[in-house]
């Protein structure tokens, strides 16, 4: 084939398709009728326009980078993507190119066109459907997490007769020692029974506040809301609401560089952790080492890219109990209604997380909840 060669075997005219012959610098020596009407330029024939001018940007920079370096090398370059500029708008087009040998010994490139218009919409309604069901896929997330919430407070209205008698009990025995201490004071007596009375009655008093205490932390999941957090805010706040200055020293916090952030109701969360941090300081007081080690990691919970957030309490403890010691009612202290431990369940599930119990790497117990990551810039998954 040789410049100007029009003969319609070679670059046939009433095609549905554009052909176009391009020299060694890329600039059309010649091309079919469907090409010059769909460009509508003159100058494509003078033989000294690029094809490129006929292209996008985009499809400038890939023509260059890509299609013409591949049919140089491997002699053809099949069924790529390329946007035809025609005028104000552009038509998608699938291209292949072929390095071919002129009877010069010249060598020339053609290149076929064929109007894309229906793929890319094509493929356009298969992204959209795609985002449409990360959509639907998410929203099932936050519905299942909204269901979670609904099914705890549930577990809790069903346990509320079992409450109701962990309450009445002390309060009763409180009204009891109170009531003895009425009666020795108006007999004007000064009894040593009086402040044992008065101090039993306030300890049963305790005991009930305690018991409305964790009703009133598993509740608070229902009004959850979202923070973009990271290990050393949920850490520093959890010891805000469990520290005292006496365990100060018993607390040892490491928090490595370069971990997850997670999207969490950051209060929730927190009175979960402080749970857990007051658990392992009851259960290590008056052990050899009486420390309790709070530890941030990488967790590996499957939530993709992003990672997760896995904070991780160590106590020297007698290690973990065989029971579920998350299901509500369960307790090894007396006076308490066990629902301390399954409200940290109920929060942390609700966050789309994991709380759990094992061996600690010491001996002890090590207790921990893992939390979804969200990506560096801080959007929520």
């Amino acid at each position: 084939m040789t410049p100007g060669d029009r003969d319609p075997a070679a670059a046939p005219d009433n095609a549905a398709h554009g052909f176009v012959v391009l020299d060694e610098q890329a600039r059309i020596r010649t091309a079919n009728a469907t090409f010059c009407q769909w460009v509508d330029d003159p100058a494509v024939l003078s033989g000294t326009v690029r094809i490129t001018a006929c292209l996008t940007p985009a499809s400038r920079i890939y023509f260059d980078t890509h299609v013409l370096p591949q049919t140089l090398m491997t002699g053809h370059t099949d069924a790529v993507a390329l946007d035809l500029q025609c005028g104000a708008t552009r038509l998608p087009m699938l291209a292949s190119a072929r390095r071919v040998a002129g009877e010069d010994g010249a060598w020339w490139t053609s290149l076929t066109l064929l109007p894309a218009v229906e793929r890319r919409r094509y493929e356009q309604e298969l992204l959209a459907e795609r985002r449409n069901a990360e959509t639907a896929l998410s929203d099932a997330r936050e519905a299942q997490a909204r269901l979670l919430v609904v099914s705890r407070t549930a577990a809790l209205n069903v346990a509320a007769t079992s409450l109701a008698h962990e309450v009445n009990q002390p309060l009763s025995s409180a009204l009891l020692y109170l009531a003895g201490a009425r009666r020795l004071c108006a007999s004007g007596q000064v009894d040593p029974r009086i402040v044992r009375a008065i101090e039993e009655a306030a300890n049963a008093v305790e005991a009930a506040g305690d018991v409305l205490k964790d009703v009133r932390r598993g509740t608070r999941g229902m009004q959850a809301k979202a923070d973009v957090v990271d290990a050393r805010a949920i850490i520093d706040k959890a010891w805000e609401i469990a520290g005292t200055e006496a365990d100060a020293g018993r607390l040892r916090v490491r928090i490595p560089a370069a971990l997850p952030r997670v999207s969490c109701d950051l209060e929730h969360v927190a009175y979960a952790l402080a749970e857990l941090v007051l658990n392992g300081l009851e259960a290590s007081r008056g052990t050899e080492s009486d420390i309790v080690v709070v530890e941030a990691v990488a967790g590996d919970d499957g939530t993709g890219d992003h990672g997760s957030l896995r904070i991780q309490v160590d106590d020297d403890g007698p290690g973990p109990p065989d029971d579920d010691v998350f299901m509500i009612g369960f307790t090894t202290k007396a006076g308490h209604g066990g629902l301390g431990l399954a409200n940290v369940r109920t929060i942390i599930e609700a966050e789309g997380g994991t709380v759990g119990l094992a061996a600690g790497p010491g001996g002890g117990c090590r207790a921990f909840i893992e939390l979804p990551g969200v990506p560096p810039e801080g959007r929520p998954r």
